[in-house]
């Protein structure tokens, strides 16, 4: 759609038809220029307007065919923009453009009339496309006679406002709030637009007027100088009037704080280059869809190539050189894991330098928002920890080494002193073979010498021609003779046997045995000996026959050390002899009611040359050899020993032989 200007600036001379008007109401300058820009490119007449009153204003003023409307203004919001337009010039279309959308504020617009809903970013042929439905809906210019006069209008705008002639410069008409800026009170006053500036905007205010004639509209920034404010900045929003085109007017707004703050963010920016040109550590800006917008000379090297060359490239095709982002290969990207949580982000990865040797590399990532808390890029910090992990390995490796030497010195410690516990023990036990070595060779040089010492006394007795004895004193003499070499003749065999058995020079013959005749055969031997210890023998026959398979020296030989000793440490009691069936085996038990064997001796029974004492003050007879014999000869047959004892009640000896075997016929 097209707009008409009527009449015509000189006669003759015919006004050519003006270009289709768009009002563009955004308070980000550098967006409202460029869009402006761009739609004035493309064939429209296009005015920015930064505030909400200042759209008001000129919406009211030159009833424009397209507004495109920002939701959020600094002063008010886009609806009551969109409201206004309704009222005061309600044949322009308002196609509402905002960066922060909702279900709710785009139902509220198009509810309220609105053409169309935008959300920026947006491509440029959607806004151009928006824009020429909101021309095909608004049909045609309203008429000039249902517009207000400007001058009503401006008169009451709360902004300085000027209205000019465009050939000579003069200024036409000022409003109140304008005359106060300028400190004039004086309505008929006469000057152009340059001197009421002032000398040092001449060539501001020149230019800007040619391109009012020239486009229909222009902006610039003036500092003025007030007695009441000081230095301030304004911008100079002006426009040539659409039904003159020798009028201009002018809407100033005090854009100091906003100069300030662009000035603010500038020098913030030129801080912000020079730490990222200076910092020492790989960092890097990206966007919110994975681009490289800026990076830092150490991240560049990290990856071996130049700063120039990795902007607007993905973020995954220099860390990792792949096509795609980190997710769709199941890793962990701080990026994604940013955007979900919104909070500051951290992880590990490898990758290999220009050299290909693996890096270890750590990147903390940390969302970056807009006024609105809105996050729309990310600065990632990455920590070369290549070196820290190597030397932690090579720490690990020592580590592990370490514990392993100190394993080692442990066993070996160990092992010296089991050697040495070991060393001790045989020298305890050497201590105690000596002391019994001591005690035997006493106890043989004893037993040796009784005997002896008997034997020779009756024999010197008996050779005496002196002595006048009778033949009953020469008998027992003999008997005591003889009786001793008995006791000689057991001594030296138990030293044989034990020397013998320790040398496994001792065999066994085994035999089918009758047990009951064996012990029958053991109490009849001992018979006299257990009278005179005033001792009765008991034999328990068992019910059946029990037949053994065993060697028969070595079983009589067992028994007789068995009840020598039962007797020996036994008076004025009983010792019984019994046999029994167990599974395969006979156990022989010889039970005693003696003294029975101290708790301290318990463990020392069957050593060598050791002998247990008694309670009846006299000195056992014997080498001590005759239980450690009874035991190897017991073992040599197939068969274990072992006792029951109680002091001041009696001891039982049991062992144990194989059953008579099965011999298949030949």
């Amino acid at each position: 759609m097209t707009g008409t200007l009527p009449g015509k600036e000189a006669a003759g001379t015919t006004t050519p038809e003006p270009r289709p008007m768009v009002l563009v109401v955004d308070d980000d300058i550098d967006f409202c220029s460029s869009l402006a820009d761009i739609l004035n490119s493309k064939g429209f007449r296009a005015i920015p307007a930064g505030t909400c009153e200042e759209a008001c204003f000129l919406l009211g003023e030159l009833q424009p065919e397209v507004a495109l409307v920002d939701m959020r203004l600094p002063d008010s919001s886009g609806l009551e923009v969109l409201a206004y337009a309704q009222q005061r010039s309600p044949h322009t279309g308002v196609v509402i453009l905002t960066g922060h959308a909702s279900l709710d504020s785009a139902i509220r617009a198009l509810n309220m009339g609105a053409v169309s809903y935008l959300i920026k970013p947006c491509k440029m042929d959607r806004v151009l496309l928006a824009v020429e439905r909101a021309l095909a809906r608004t049909g045609s210019q309203p008429d000039s006679e249902e517009k207000t006069k400007p001058d009503s209008l401006i008169s009451v705008l709360p902004n300085p406002a000027i209205m000019f002639d465009l050939e000579t410069g003069h200024v036409l008409y000022l409003n109140q709030a304008a005359e106060r800026l300028f400190g004039i009170q004086d309505s008929c006053f006469q000057c152009s637009l340059s001197s009421l500036f002032g000398s040092s905007t001449t060539k501001v205010i020149d230019q800007h007027i040619v391109d009012i004639r020239t486009n229909g509209q222009g902006r610039a920034d003036v500092q003025l100088e007030s007695s009441e404010l000081g230095s301030r900045w304004y911008q100079l929003l002006s426009v040539r009037h659409p039904r003159s085109r020798r009028t201009g007017f002018s809407v100033l707004t005090d854009v100091t704080e906003q100069r300030e703050r662009q000035v603010q963010q500038h020098r913030e920016h030129q801080y912000l280059e020079a730490i990222i040109d200076n910092i020492p550590i790989p960092l890097a800006i990206i966007s919110g869809d994975y681009q490289l917008q800026r990076v830092s000379p150490a991240f560049a090297r990290l990856y071996g190539v130049s700063t120039r060359e990795l902007a607007g490239r993905p973020c995954h095709s220099v860390v990792h050189q792949r096509a795609t982002p980190c997710r769709f290969h199941g890793e962990s990207c701080p990026i994604s894991v940013c955007i979900a949580t919104g909070t500051t982000a951290r992880a590990s990865h490898q990758h290999r330098d220009t050299d290909g040797n693996i890096r270890f590399v750590e990147t903390t990532v940390a969302p970056l928002r807009d006024e609105s808390d809105t996050i729309v890029a990310f600065i990632a910090m990455m920590v070369d920890y290549t070196e820290i992990r190597r030397a932690q390995e090579e720490s690990e490796a020592k580590s592990v080494e370490l514990t392993r030497l100190n394993r080692e010195l442990i066993e070996q410690q160990r092992l010296l002193e089991q050697q040495a516990g070991e060393l001790s023990a045989a020298n305890m036990e050497l201590i105690r073979l000596s002391a019994a070595k001591d005690d035997f060779i006493a106890t043989v040089s004893h037993e040796l010498r009784t005997p002896l010492t008997a034997i020779s006394e009756s024999i010197s007795l008996l050779s005496d021609s002196s002595l006048q004895a009778s033949d009953e004193t020469g008998r027992k003499l003999l008997d005591v003779a003889v009786r001793n070499c008995s006791r000689l003749t057991e001594l030296i065999d138990d030293l044989l046997d034990l020397a013998k058995l320790e040398s496994n020079r001792v065999t066994t013959q085994p035999v089918v045995l009758d047990i009951n005749h064996v012990l029958s055969e053991t109490v009849g031997s001992f018979a006299v000996l257990a009278r005179d210890r005033d001792v009765q023998l008991v034999i328990r026959h068992p019910d059946v026959p029990v037949r053994a398979w065993a060697d028969e020296r070595h079983v009589r030989r067992i028994l007789a050390n068995l009840v020598s000793n039962a007797i020996k440490f036994t008076r004025h009691g009983t010792v019984t002899l019994d046999a029994a069936r167990a599974g395969a085996d006979i156990v022989i038990s010889v039970t005693d009611t003696g003294c029975g064997i101290p708790a301290t001796e318990v463990d020392r029974v069957f050593e060598k040359f050791h002998q247990a004492s008694t309670p009846y003050g006299e000195r056992p007879r014997g080498t001590g050899l005759g239980l450690a014999i009874t035991k190897r000869l017991v073992e040599m047959n197939g068969g274990r020993i072992w006792f029951e004892t109680q002091e001041d009640v009696g001891t039982s000896f049991h062992f144990t032989l194989p059953m008579q075997q099965v011999i298949p016929a030949v």
